[in-house]
């Protein structure tokens, strides 16, 4: 069993119904007789209007009012039910699930069983459909896990998509986008017998493997919410589509290829999701262009402040210059002014020591006058006049140089 049967068998086992991997070798003749007696009797109703079931149409008419009383009573019978449609579209009802959901658990033997209908089931129509038909009834906690459960199952039984099945799964659980499964299916070349049942198979076969093989994988991203549509085309159109166009330069070859679309709601799809996207491109050129404007605006304003702000620095630069200038001119003129004053005091200090020698020595005479016998004491009076107008004097000179 390879890895990616484990890795299925291991989810399936997890679900409400727990699906496990069995050995036994008889399939559910039960449900697959109830699936047939279900399609037959579809067809019959069918022939009753005068169709026939041969025919392309076929498919459309089980869609029909006929077709939708058809009824499901297990799992295992709608399984059967959707591989003998081939890939054709089918609708679980909700009163189909009612019943899914109340039914017993699928038997062991299901994973086996879907095994053997992929083998009849080369091109992988068939698994879309299941998920499709599964997608409205999430809600349903006994009904959406197995049914995904058989969707991978269907995966990992297929050559082309068994190594991508798990893949699928733990990006679910994750809730990423499975970028890794969408790598491998776009780079993969599905004409190769490894990824075949058989042998090799023509390019058209190829071509329709790859394409249910990477819608199968979209649908499951889609519906599990792993990414949105828009998304979705983006990736597949940067990874894949835009690698188609390489051949077709020409406007011609492109015109050939727009002709080829029949089913104007596949281009219209593709358009709007483009257009969507040129819309939300063009909205966000616009923001980014008003919030440059707004910027280059600011950057205006700024710079017409920064000029202004020099301007008053250059200023202020000027001003300290002459302020500083200022401060060396008063501290040269104090130490100046302390020179002059020094001078000045050297000067009247030693006048005044002068003066103050003088009369001190006038005075002197005047005491060795009166001290003589008999005393002389009109030496001392004029000596002491003569002293006493001298200091006053020196003293209106002081006086007269403080003012000064």
């Amino acid at each position: 069993m390879s890895r990616s049967d484990t890795d299925i068998k291991d989810t399936s086992r997890s679900g409400s119904h727990g699906l496990a991997s069995g050995n036994i070798e008889t399939p559910n003749k039960a449900a697959s007789a109830e699936a047939e007696r279900a399609l037959r009797s579809s067809e019959s109703d069918e022939r009753k209007d005068g169709q026939s079931v041969s025919e392309p149409t076929a498919g459309k008419s089980r869609l029909s009012g006929k077709a939708r009383k058809i009824q499901h009573a297990s799992l295992e019978s709608f399984v059967e039910y959707c591989f003998q449609l081939r890939g054709r579209r089918v609708a679980l009802k909700k009163a189909d699930a009612t019943r899914i959901a109340e039914a017993p658990p699928p038997n062991e033997h299901l994973p086996k069983r879907i095994a053997e209908l992929m083998k009849g089931d080369p091109l992988l129509d068939v698994p879309p459909q299941i998920i499709l038909a599964a997608s409205p009834h999430r809600g349903l906690h006994r009904v959406w896990p197995p049914l995904t459960t058989v969707f991978l199952r269907a995966l990992a039984c297929h050559p082309a998509t068994a190594d991508i099945a798990s893949e699928l799964e733990s990006a679910r659980l994750e809730r990423c986008f499975p970028e890794p499964a969408f790598g491998v299916l776009v780079d993969r070349d599905f004409s190769l017998p490894q990824f075949t049942f058989g042998g090799p198979i023509s390019k058209p076969k190829a071509n329709k493997l790859r394409h249910n093989t990477i819608y199968a994988a979209s649908l499951w991203a889609i519906i599990n919410g792993m990414c949105d549509l828009e998304q979705l085309i983006r990736y597949l159109h940067d990874s894949d589509w835009s690698r188609a166009l390489q051949g077709k330069r020409s406007d011609k070859d492109r015109l050939v290829a727009l002709g080829q679309i029949t089913d104007p709601l596949q281009a219209g799809l593709l358009c709007s999701a483009f257009t969507d996207e040129v819309t939300r491109l063009q909205r966000q050129a616009e923001e980014a262009h008003q919030r440059e404007s707004e910027a280059a605006s600011r950057v205006d304003d700024l710079g017409a402040e920064v000029a202004t702000l020099s301007h008053q620095h250059e200023a202020a630069i000027t001003r300290i210059n002459e302020l500083n200038g200022r401060i060396r001119q008063l501290q040269s003129d104090h130490e100046a002014s302390i020179a002059h004053a020094r001078d000045d005091f050297e000067r009247l200090r030693a006048r005044a020591a002068q003066r103050i020698e003088s009369e001190t020595e006038l005075l002197c005479e005047g005491l060795s006058a009166i001290r003589r016998d008999p005393p002389r004491i009109h030496v001392m009076e004029d000596h002491a006049e003569r002293a006493i107008q001298k200091l006053k004097a020196e003293l209106q000179y002081l006086r007269t140089e403080d003012h000064r």
